[in-house]
């Protein structure tokens, strides 16, 4: 039996607006829920973004958002064309219309491939999904775009490359989520941003606007429940608190994390089609100060420097199997591809490494399972010294030098894709 090792006391994740912002944004939601908010009346807050630059729209989180397109602007029987992977939320929402033909685009390390023999004029909406903190390489979209003006392109950037360096050509609407893990973050919401069409603006902002409010109670006790959560994530002496709590309660690490983050998820896993409540609008005012998207560009520098950092101690040899689809890039989440989910994690938990499977992206048919295989989450590289950093990356290798590699079928992305809607989760993929 393997020696267990000090933990490096980070999680999976990160609280992004740090512990003064957090309580800012706790402040906000209190003060509305004892009726000082800036308007009693709510229906005078609006969810159109005031941002000259940019027209932003803004939602209870960027699925709502997304539902709002999906179920009521895009026509039943429309024609799909679809990234080969999405967040899971999405994923159920696509498959949730099977009168709409769905087309899965292939990929190639950072490349999206043009469908061979088709054209832009065979589809009426594209739907990307960002990932891994960079964009999609892809210009034969331009192309498609010219070939057919009406082509709506809604592009998921969550997790996408610096927030400044969109080629805004390539879609008519960005979507990006402000969830308490997320860049940038107001510990709840998501907003879009339209590129060119004043009249899809205006659409969405109506839309947004038929839906229910979330109650100030609601919001209070959103931001008020993640204190734990923002400590557990950004305090190292939080951290060894909880694992020795958890250790008293007969919790392996593994455990301990799995049961936190299926008890605390980062967001609403159901009744989300709601409109942002007076005080979320009001969070959302933090991203108009001077200099807010500069800074949380920074942030995503930070990620690519530090994973940039991780793979230094990674031998040249192994790059191939430990980065997802080739990148080696990073934008709040820290994803890397292990031999074996089950036995590598119990391994780099022995190491003191805690990790998550992956519990975002999907992929949306058979063919694309490999892209998002064995895939699994890494303490927060934000809260990572060199040191760790190198404790990780050795953990990994040793992973990869002594458990034997599973092989992605057909089959097992078919069972597991069967078990997830079976039972509601927001899935592992593969």
């Amino acid at each position: 039996m393997s020696q267990v090792k000090p933990l490096i006391p980070v999680v999976p994740a990160f609280a992004t607006t740090g512990f003064i912002t957090f309580f800012w944004h706790l402040w906000v939601a209190f003060k509305h829920l004892v009726g000082f908010g800036r308007s009693a009346d709510p229906a005078k807050i609006t969810v159109r973004g005031n941002d000259p630059s940019k027209m932003m729209v803004f939602g209870q989180s960027c699925r709502s958002i997304f539902a709002v397109l999906w179920f009521r602007k895009i026509p039943d029987g429309s024609r799909v064309l679809v990234s080969p992977v999405h967040h899971h939320s999405f994923i159920r929402m696509i498959r949730s219309k099977p009168d709409r033909e769905v087309t899965v685009l292939r990929q190639d390390g950072d490349s999206l491939l043009e469908p061979p023999g088709r054209s832009g004029k065979d589809f009426d909406v594209v739907v990307l999904t960002q990932m891994l903190g960079r964009d999609y390489e892809l210009d034969w979209l331009l192309e498609w775009r010219r070939e057919n003006p009406d082509l709506l392109v809604i592009n998921d950037r969550v997790q996408g490359g610096l927030l400044t360096q969109e080629d805004t050509r390539f879609s008519d609407v960005s979507l990006y989520s402000l969830g308490q893990d997320k860049i940038p973050n107001t510990m709840g919401g998501g907003f879009a941003v339209v590129h060119h069409s004043e009249e899809l603006w205006d659409y969405m902002v109506e839309q947004m606007e038929t839906l229910p409010f979330e109650s100030a109670w609601d919001r209070f006790m959103f931001v008020f429940n993640k204190i734990p959560t923002v400590l557990m994530y950004n305090a190292r002496w939080f951290c060894k608190i909880v694992e020795f709590v958890f250790t008293l309660l007969g919790f392996k690490r593994n455990m301990a994390v799995d049961f936190y983050r299926k008890a605390n998820p980062g967001f609403m896993h159901g009744e989300y089609m709601i409109r942002p409540s007076p005080a979320l609008i009001e969070s959302f005012t933090a991203l108009s100060s001077p200099g807010a998207f500069a800074h949380w560009e920074a942030m995503q520098v930070t990620c690519h420097e530090k994973m940039a950092k991780f793979w230094t101690f990674v031998p040249e040899e192994l790059h191939e199997k430990v980065a997802i689809t080739g990148c080696k890039t990073a934008c709040s989440y820290f994803f890397v591809r292990v031999p074996d989910t089950k036995e590598s994690r119990l391994r780099m938990q022995d190491e003191g490494i805690l990790t998550i499977m992956n519990q975002t992206y999907l992929a949306a048919d058979a063919a694309s399972a490999v892209l998002v295989h064995n895939m699994i989450t890494l303490p927060t590289f934000l809260a990572l010294t060199d040191t760790d950093l190198e404790r990780t990356a050795d953990a990994i290798v040793q992973c990869w030098n002594t458990v034997p590699e599973e092989v992605v079928t057909v089959e097992m992305f078919e069972a597991r894709a069967a078990e997830a809607k079976k039972s509601g989760a927001h899935g592992t993929g593969l």
